[in-house]
């Protein structure tokens, strides 16, 4: 059975008693993630990593006993590049190390559908996963500079 994760924003103070989370059939979770990967392209005729790496990551998870966290992501459009060039979003992949409390995940992004990047441990109130990410040549038909991919995270209980 798989639940989406409701993630605390904000907790509002209150006097009455409020059962747990998890007492309600609900997941909660501080979470962690980058909204954007950046390349700085010199070649458009070779891969590019990024900038840097990225930690995907979350704490403070209150789960139903037995589940896990998993965390996905998809673009949310094609890599944007200077003078409004875009690179197709598929060519852009990750390579998962440094996984805590769980297993991290190599893959490809796209736009139409989340791909696993990470999967907790059952009952596991914290982890994450370091991304390396690098982008396919792009090509003749972009110019060097700075591209940006945005993207989408789905943090998600699940019961493996």
């Amino acid at each position: 059975m798989i639940r989406v994760l409701f993630v605390i924003a904000l907790l509002a103070l209150t006097e009455l008693p409020a059962p747990e989370p998890a007492q309600l059939g609900l997941a909660t979770a501080r979470v962690f993630a980058p909204p954007t990967v950046l390349f700085q392209i010199r070649d458009v005729g070779a891969a590019t990593p990024a900038s840097s790496a990225t930690t995907v990551s979350f704490d403070n998870a209150i789960l139903i006993l037995g589940q896990a966290l998993r965390i996905s992501v998809k673009a949310d459009g094609d890599i944007v590049m200077p003078g409004g060039g875009l690179i197709p979003s598929t060519t852009l992949a990750w390579t998962a190390s440094n996984a805590t409390n769980g297993i991290g995940m190599h893959g490809s992004l796209n736009k139409l559908t989340y791909t696993p990047v990470f999967q907790g441990n059952a009952n596991a109130t914290a982890g994450g996963v370091n991304l390396s990410w690098t982008l396919s040549a792009p090509g003749g038909s972009v110019t060097a500079g700075t591209g940006a991919a945005t993207l989408r995270w789905k943090f998600e209980a699940i019961t493996p």
